[in-house]
């Protein structure tokens, strides 16, 4: 139980750095790939099939809210019960996530493979486009129940502070899925349809490995088949507490909808091509930080369930430290060379370069406050507080869709583009103030009786 313990008892400083290492360069391998598929098709395929890919999005993002819902959730609620030492019933969150994330997967496979067409049409798609989205999007319908699995079993081994493994797993089959993207699309000429089914193969390969951990002597949970069960209790506290990252996923469709649909009234396919392209480098940008806070995860659940206060107000001073400090670095790069990133989606496309290039200098101008944001939210996860981590979640969420709404009416263009930081400031004012708080709460409990290791 070493790997256990230590997250009580070792150093914070070396112990966060050891847990959010392999998280980070796991968020970077997937940020990379998303850059690949979309470099593959863009430069292969043009702009056309890049908008096609981008219209097929939403799905790809409640499909991933699917699996966050299952896999967060399980991660959370694990890291209390192995703070709580109650290892048996942390085992058996293995097999209720399973059954939450294959659930909600089929339902999503057979209500989209029923209305393909009006799905896409939904999230903005044209009649050039429409072809070749749904191309794509009916390949990528198969993938769904392997990706909501996968990190249903897979996300909750980093509980266990098995963070290296989980890295590598979800290292490998981000790289199988580059590589493959790659080879179907260039070599082999399977045009869009190949990209996603590199993604389809990848993400049953991450089911395979991921699965397979729990027959490994990595695994310290004694599973069984009665681990496997579903337990519905569990199931009930795994949904509430993965629900903000997967409500947060479902707002962001409406959200990339509205983007989608007032671009494509102001700048055609070309708009359509450059919000993609925004939301990949916001990914590549944010994976990262969100791969420290998730490293940081494990940490802040552990000890609180262990009623460590000090701890946890550690993790968090430093997590929130460097996320601020990582996305301020980014930030400037993006105003200051900003075609330099949309050139390597494709450099042909003087329009979509230029309209590219001022939707990164404006839109996520505010984007250094956004490590607070989630990582008051993930503290509150951690805390098992659904509440106000879907309040202050979601929030932000639903003041983009109301500014998305209205203010393009009024501005156009400059309405889309300023909708973001116009609801980023204000509620990244209040994430600052409630983490304050929650620090200062903290602060106040009663130390663990027996001495802990500082750092």
């Amino acid at each position: 139980m070493q790997h256990l313990t230590q997250m009580g008892e070792a150093p914070i400083g070396k112990l966060l750095l050891k847990f959010s290492i392999p998280s980070i360069t796991m968020m970077l391998v997937n940020a990379l790939y998303n850059v690949v598929d979309r470099i593959v098709v863009g430069q292969y395929l043009g702009t056309e099939a890049l908008a096609a890919v981008t219209l097929a999005f939403p799905l790809m993002i409640v499909s991933l809210g699917i699996g966050l819902l299952a896999g967060a959730g399980a991660s959370n609620i694990a890291s209390l019960l192995l703070g709580e030492k109650r290892y048996e019933e942390a085992a058996q969150t293995i097999g209720s996530a399973a059954w939450l994330g294959l659930a909600f997967a089929v339902l999503l496979t057979v209500g989209t493979a029923n209305n393909i067409d009006g799905v896409l049409k939904l999230s903005g798609a044209t009649a050039s486009t429409l072809g070749p989205a749904k191309t794509f999007t009916s390949v990528i319908l198969l993938g769904f129940i392997f990706q909501a699995v996968a990190m249903g079993v897979g996300m909750p081994i980093r509980a266990q502070g098995r963070v290296k493994t989980s890295m590598v797993i979800a290292v490998s089959g981000t790289v199988l899925n580059a590589i493959l993207c790659v080879i179907f699309v260039g070599p082999l000429k399977m045009g869009i349809a190949g990209s996603a089914w590199a993604t389809v193969i990848a993400q049953m390969f991450g089911l395979i490995i991921s699965s397979s951990f729990y027959l490994t002597p990595l695994n310290r949970l004694k599973m069984s088949w009665k681990s496997l069960e579903l337990k519905w209790d569990l199931v009930a506290k795994i949904f509430f507490n993965g629900l903000t990252p997967f409500a947060l996923q479902l707002i962001s469709i409406i959200i990339f909808i509205l983007f989608n649909i007032n671009m494509t009234v102001l700048k055609g396919d070309t708009g359509i091509a450059a919000i993609g392209i925004v939301n990949t480098v916001m990914l590549l940008v944010m994976l990262p930080v969100l791969g420290l806070v998730q490293g940081a995860q494990p940490l802040i659940g552990y000890n609180l369930g262990a009623k460590n206060p000090h701890r946890v107000r550690q993790v968090v001073k430093i997590t929130a430290f460097w996320s601020t400090l990582v996305l301020t670095l980014w930030t400037l790069y993006m105003e200051l060379f900003p075609e330099s990133l949309i050139w390597i989606f494709n450099s042909r496309d003087q329009e979509l370069l230029h309209l590219g290039a001022l939707a990164l200098r404006v839109f996520l101008i505010f984007l250094p406050g956004s490590g607070i944001m989630f990582l008051l939210s993930q503290f509150y996860q951690s805390a098992n507080k659904v509440l106000p981590s879907i309040l202050t979640g979601l929030g932000r969420q639903l003041l983009l869709i109301l500014l998305l709404i209205i203010l393009p009416k009024i501005l156009g263009l400059w309405g889309v583009l300023l909708s973001g930081p116009f609801s980023d400031a204000p509620f990244i004012l209040l994430s600052v103030f409630l983490l304050i708080h929650e620090m200062n709460r903290l602060k106040a409990l009663p130390p663990r009786s027996e001495p802990l290791a500082s750092g």
